[in-house]
């Protein structure tokens, strides 16, 4: 009977994992989730493995290591999912309670009465740990009521498992279905919360179909300037430029300007692609204050572009007078501005001039976009 209740615990658990790995786009929150199921899916192993062989002592030792592990795992993971960063300190003072709790069961294995209190009382501790720090954190916890709903559930997956683990600290007989049981039930409202959704992570699905559905072509490049990928509608424009970069950057035709872009990324580029002009801006992407990598849009400006030439062939004949409320437009082609305020001309002279050392701080405010 034992038998086979592990060996459906340990198919669960394996099928629970393999439709997490398999479904892809969960939050970062969840980043430890898969680890805690393997470890679940770990202890029914030797679970079965003990019934099979009958080596008890050994399989014995190992359960109560990974448990022990578990427990430490699922804090971190209480921390993740609930958005709570422990400390520096906290985290050390943990992870050298874990090694010194491995050490003493390791060295106190062959003393049977010694080895059980050793591990009771790292049970005790880190189970106390794990349901002192869900509640709290859960307790003070600000979110939507979507957020909630979830950490609601997840926190009663964590919270049932260490529970069995008081008990099992207590009596060993709670390992033989009580544990397993809880932690099978903690793997049914993780497959649940994942049938529904609610582990995906929705602003990256976002991002990615943004990305790739986007008219605007764009290019990703790392900190070194390494192709890295393209969107679809880059691919469909640029299908030569896309294939000319390769993994090396110093194979790129335009590799020396990109380098001293990357130096100056405010600075913008006016490329001609065969009959097309097209704006080239170049974003960097910073973590921790550290340039990750670099995004290049190509913005389509023919029709902007034939503008200009087609007004600075007229100006050469007529005087063109031009309203626009596109600032851009009129530092391209005017070579005077006059700027008007509520029907009052607050402002005129030479274009460069206005735009670079505006006298009237109502000029200066809307050339800044304070408003307007």
């Amino acid at each position: 009977m034992g038998l086979v209740f592990h060996l459906i615990c340990l198919f669960f658990t394996l099928f629970v994992l393999q439709s997490y790995v398999s479904s892809g786009f969960h939050a970062r929150e969840h980043r430890l989730l898969p680890l805690v199921l393997g470890l679940i899916a770990l202890n029914s192993f030797y679970r079965i493995t003990y019934y099979v062989t009958g080596e008890a002592k050994t399989l014995r030792i190992l359960t109560d290591l990974l448990a022990i592990h578990m427990l430490y795992l699922m804090i971190h993971y209480v921390g993740d999912f609930m958005k709570f960063q422990l400390k520096l300190r906290t985290e050390v003072i943990l992870f050298c309670s874990l090694v010194l709790f491995n050490s003493m069961l390791i060295i106190r294995a062959a003393q049977r009465e010694t080895y059980q209190d050793a591990f009771r009382i790292a049970l005790l501790c880190y189970t106390g740990i794990l349901l002192g720090l869900a509640t709290y954190v859960r307790v003070k916890s600000e979110v939507s009521v979507w957020e909630g709903h979830v950490n609601d559930m997840l926190y009663l997956g964590m919270a049932l498992p260490g529970v069995a683990m008081l008990f099992r600290a207590v009596t060993p007989k709670a390992e033989e279905f009580l544990v397993p049981g809880a932690f099978e039930i903690s793997c049914l409202i993780v497959f649940y919360l994942m049938m529904t959704g609610r582990l995906s992570n929705v602003t990256n699905i976002i991002r990615e179909n943004f990305y790739n559905i986007s008219d605007i072509p764009t290019f990703l490049f790392d900190n070194r300037m390494r192709y890295r990928d393209a969107n679809a509608s880059a691919r469909r424009w640029f299908p030569e430029i896309v294939g000319e970069l390769t993994d090396d950057p110093q194979e790129y035709p335009f590799y020396t300007k990109m380098m001293r872009w990357s130096k100056d990324p405010d600075q913008d580029y006016v490329v001609q692609w065969k009959e097309s002009y097209c704006r080239c801006q170049l974003h960097p992407v910073c973590s921790e204050n550290v340039v990750r990598g670099y995004i290049l849009t190509l913005l389509d400006i023919t029709q902007q572009k034939k503008e200009t030439v087609l007004m600075e062939d007229l100006k050469k004949k007529y005087t063109v007078v031009v309203v626009t409320h596109n600032m851009q437009q009129a530092v391209r082609v005017s070579d005077d501005t006059a700027f008007f305020l509520v029907g009052e001309m607050v402002e005129f002279g030479d274009t460069k001039t206005i735009f670079s050392y505006p006298k009237d701080k109502r000029t200066e405010d809307y050339i800044t976009g304070r408003f307007g």
